[in-house]
C-alpha cells in the first residue's frame, strides 16, 4: 500500500491532543506538516499536494465551504475532511456540496480516524446516511429549480 501523505489543521486541545498524534502508530499515514493556522494551510497545500487534508472546523473561523471551495480550487486531488465537535448540519453540507469528502467527530480512536483517511483515501466518502439524505435531498432541490439548502 502506498504511504497517505496528510496535512493536519488542528488547534490541539488539551483535553483530547493533537489530531497529528492520532497517526504516530500507523505506517500507513504520514503527517506531512500539521499547523493551527488555515490560511498557511493552503499555501502548505498548494506546496506539498496532501492526499487528505484533515481541518478541524472551528480553524475555518465560520468561512467553512468559501474555505473548501478555495481548498479544492489549490489541489483538487487533495480531499477534503471537516473534524467537527458540534458543527452545525447546514455547515457541514455546505462543505460537502464544496467538495470536502467527508466528516468526522474529533474525539474518535486513532483507529476510527486511520479507517476514516484510508477509506476516503480509496475514494470513498465519510459521513453518515443521515448526511447523504440530506445531500439526495439538495440534488433533488436543486434538480427541480429550488435554490435553498434543505436541511431537517
Amino acid at each position: 500500500m502506498d504511504v497517505i501523505n496528510i496535512i493536519v489543521v488542528d488547534a490541539g486541545h488539551a483535553d483530547s491532543g493533537s489530531i497529528t498524534e492520532m497517526f504516530e502508530s500507523d505506517a500507513d499515514i504520514n503527517v506531512v506538516v500539521s499547523t493551527d493556522d488555515i490560511f498557511k494551510a493552503t499555501k502548505l497545500v498548494m506546496q506539498h499536494r496532501p492526499d487528505l487534508l484533515l481541518v478541524e472546523a472551528s480553524q475555518l473561523h465560520g468561512a467553512d465551504a468559501s474555505l473548501v471551495s478555495l481548498l479544492y480550487d489549490c489541489s483538487p486531488e487533495t480531499k477534503v475532511v471537516l473534524l467537527t465537535d458540534d458543527t452545525s448540519d447546514d455547515d457541514v453540507l455546505a462543505c460537502l456540496i464544496e467538495g470536502a469528502k467527508g466528516y468526522l467527530n474529533r474525539h474518535q480512536t486513532p483507529e476510527v480516524f486511520a479507517k476514516m483517511v484510508k477509506a476516503i483515501y480509496h475514494g470513498e466518502a465519510w459521513v453518515p446516511r443521515t448526511m447523504v439524505a440530506l445531500l439526495i435531498d439538495n440534488i433533488a432541490m436543486f434538480n427541480h429549480g429550488a435554490l435553498a439548502v434543505a436541511t431537517h
